[in-house]
């Protein structure tokens, strides 16, 4: 067995990061064209269906320990635990 966890925050945060640090023409325009997953949002869950892999996506850090061991207790090949991280703040320890 395989398990993909994916942290899904809806935008590709890292590359976004750098680019404001680079005030590169897109920031100073504000147009950061692909760089968020939106309209429509991805829907991973229906994805991984549609492959048959079974998946599971959780939006509060209480969640994630109970699905980590759901999902590794499967022994029948891939699966997905997606963990949307829409409020950062809300998973930082320093709370």
């Amino acid at each position: 067995p395989f398990l993909f966890v994916m942290a899904n925050n809806r935008a590709y945060s890292i590359v976004k990061g750098r680019m404001v640090s680079m005030n590169g023409e897109s920031i100073r325009h504000e147009r950061m064209i692909g760089m968020d997953l939106r309209n429509p949002d991805l829907d991973f869950m229906h994805l991984a269906a549609s492959m048959g892999v079974p998946a599971e996506k959780v939006s509060t850090p209480a969640e994630v320990v109970p699905a980590l061991q759901r999902a590794l207790a499967r022994q029948d090949g891939p699966g997905l635990l997606e963990i949307e991280v829409l409020d950062p703040a809300a998973w930082s320890p320093r709370k």
